[in-house]
This record gives C-alpha cells, structure tokens and sequence, in this order.
C-alpha cells in the first residue's frame, strides 16, 4: 500500500485492526477467534511497518514509485534543509 497510495492510508489497517479485535473477542469458537486476533495483530503491526517502509525508500533500499517521486523528492529536501 505504501507504494501506491503512501502512509496516508494508515487509518485503513486502524480501523480494520480495532474491528478484528471485536470480533475476536465476541466469536465463540476459539479457532476462528485465534484467526480474527492474529488478522487483527496483523493489520495494527502493519501500520508501523507502512512508516518504516517509506524510511526504507528513501533509504534506497527499496523501489520508490515513479509516479510518486515528487513526494520522496520533498521529504529529502526537508531532511538535507534540517
């Protein structure tokens, strides 16, 4: 998702995330709730990693999008200006 649309969209893997642990919480059977927790986790764990994985870009350890570059391009304007 970073790649795409950036770290904009963490809000999607929050609310997502918060659902999951409900649900896991009020499902009866322990195997399907156990599988609903480890989504939940999952999407929660996922919002840092989608802030870590634009570190990673501008590291260059990872492909940047090109459609995006602008974006990066700003981002390491403001760091070398700090």
């Amino acid at each position: 998702m970073e790649y795409y649309w950036g770290k904009k969209c963490w809000w999607v893997w929050l609310v997502v995330g918060l659902i999951c642990c409900v649900l896991s919480l009020l499902v009866k059977n322990q195997t399907v709730s156990t599988i609903i927790g480890g989504f939940a986790f999952s999407c929660l764990w996922g919002i840092g990693e989608m802030f870590q994985q634009e570190k990673r870009v501008l590291k260059g350890w990872f492909p940047e999008n090109p459609a995006r570059h602008e974006y990066y391009e700003s981002i390491r304007r403001k760091e070398t200006n700090s």
